[in-house]
């Protein structure tokens, strides 16, 4: 009683707090036998109450009338109490709130996540950066079958899933992965495959924001992915590296909680685009798609009207115009005349602006996963290809944003093919880049370096590297 009274005291004055939880998975747990609890639950399930009902619940409320307390989470909230704290199904989709972790589907693919009313916890994993990793090891630790590897993963069969993962989006040579230069690329392709897993989840829940399907799922009003940040150099669910390096998906983190977010996905057949809004404005807003046959020239343009849709909060289906085959066809998305039209030809961008200023509000990107973009013999010149980027530091800009950063500097991205999930690091460096795990559907691209500490264009130069993902 005495250590929830003080942590109440201590935490809840900050204003990131939304609710109180009394334990994580508890009552799941008990109802699930996690622990081989079933032989003595009355006895479980009574000291559950005495502690969670009777203690922290009634202390927290006597402290705290701001916020709502939730017994554990996952819950069904008000009906778990009915029925006896410990309800029979604590991860139903259609009460209060869930947490998904899948690690054996396709998690690239919105279709295998469940439409809930909130979902409170879900992630994946990812390596920190090598140079990071760099910091607890020796150069015979540069193998992904060495020992100290190994004991970098405290998740049962992590490195056995993260490849498998990776290999169903990605082109992995895996012959390579014991090798320091194979290794690297791993790194970077778990912060790739982690990146676009959340993406897609994350948007997904946020589309199901304004519906309900016919199995009443839907209406889901949150969505929080585990977790934030590190306490070791190893592979973890952070979005943030140990030292507090984004990851690739943090930076995808600021795109996809936008506040107004355009949202491209197949359903049904249909390319249906959405726009989330959770911040409303009275402007009219216009959609452009563009359809790109992995070359720089767009092969499709089109620009569409949606009115002032963010007005009102919520998830609207803005889209809806072209049937999947039929905007394939519009792009020319095929080889040669005999072909049929595929997705595998063609890179569809989608960018939300203001109708009268033409500001960028959100872009987006709609493509098959990366693996099956390469051509096959005859078809390889219409398949992407290797681009070959490179980055130089341009010079100092005059916008420093709010933070710890005191200066900033210009980057110049350069390719000579349209490059995916563009990575650029300022090794030694603490900052972070304005953008990160960039596509690029042109010639070159101008990021911003917010920098940490008063250092010279020269030393910036000297730190900069550039990587993007290898089709083959």
């Amino acid at each position: 009683r005495q250590e929830v009274q003080h942590q109440v005291k201590r935490l809840k004055s900050h204003p990131s707090i939304a609710l109180w939880a009394g334990n994580n998975e508890n009552e799941v747990a008990l109802r699930g036998n996690w622990y081989g609890t079933d032989t003595n639950f009355s006895v479980y399930k009574g000291d559950y109450i005495r502690l969670y009902v009777e203690t922290v619940k009634s202390v927290v409320e006597d402290l705290e009338i701001t916020r709502p307390f939730l017994l554990s989470s996952p819950s069904n909230g008000l009906h778990s109490e009915s029925e006896g704290y410990i309800a029979a199904n604590p991860y139903s989709i259609l009460k209060g709130d869930i947490h998904v972790y899948n690690y054996r589907d396709n998690t690239w693919d919105p279709n295998v996540f469940v439409t809930p009313r909130f979902c409170s916890e879900y992630g994946f994993q990812a390596f920190p950066s090598f140079e990071v990793m760099k910091t607890v090891s020796q150069e015979s630790d540069w193998s992904f079958s060495s020992d100290w590897f190994k004991k970098r993963q405290h998740h049962p069969e992590g490195n056995l899933e993260l490849p498998w993962q990776i290999n169903l989006n990605l082109f992995i040579n895996l012959d390579l992965l014991d090798t320091r230069e194979g290794m690297e690329e791993f790194l970077y392709l778990s912060q790739v495959y982690q990146a676009v897993s959340l993406k897609t989840e994350s948007e997904h829940y946020r589309r199901g924001r304004n519906k309900l399907n016919d199995k009443n799922e839907g209406l889901t009003m949150g969505a929080l992915y585990w977790q934030l940040n590190d306490i070791w150099p190893g592979a973890s669910w952070t979005s943030l590296e140990y030292g507090g390096k984004w990851k690739i998906s943090h930076h995808f983190a600021e795109d996809f909680f936008a506040p107004i977010l355009v949202s491209p996905v197949i359903e049904n057949n249909l390319i249906n685009a959405y726009v989330i809004c959770d911040k409303v404005i009275d402007d009219h807003l216009s959609l452009t798609i563009r359809i790109r046959k992995w070359e720089f020239e767009e092969s499709y343009s089109k620009t569409i009207q949606v009115g002032p849709v963010c007005r009102d909060e919520g998830a609207f289906n803005i889209y809806t115009e072209q049937r999947y085959n039929e905007l394939l066809e519009a792009g020319d998305c095929k080889t040669g005349t005999l072909d049929m039209y595929r997705m595998n030809y063609c890179l569809m961008s989608f960018h939300l602006t203001t109708g009268i200023t033409g500001d960028l509000l959100s872009e987006n990107y709609l493509m098959n996963a990366p693996r099956g973009l390469v051509g096959i013999g005859e078809d390889f010149p219409a398949g992407l290809q290797q681009a070959q980027v490179q980055a130089r530091v341009l010079g100092p800009s005059n916008q420093v944003p709010e933070g710890p950063y005191v200066e900033s500097y210009d980057v110049e991205v350069l390719t000579d093919q349209i490059a995916l999930y563009v990575l650029l690091e300022m090794i030694g460096v603490k900052g972070r880049f304005s953008t990160n795990g960039f596509h690029m559907a042109q010639p070159t691209k101008t990021i911003r370096f917010y920098s940490k500490e008063y250092i010279g264009k020269a030393i910036l130069e000297e730190a900069l590297q550039v990587r993007a993902y290898r089709a083959f």
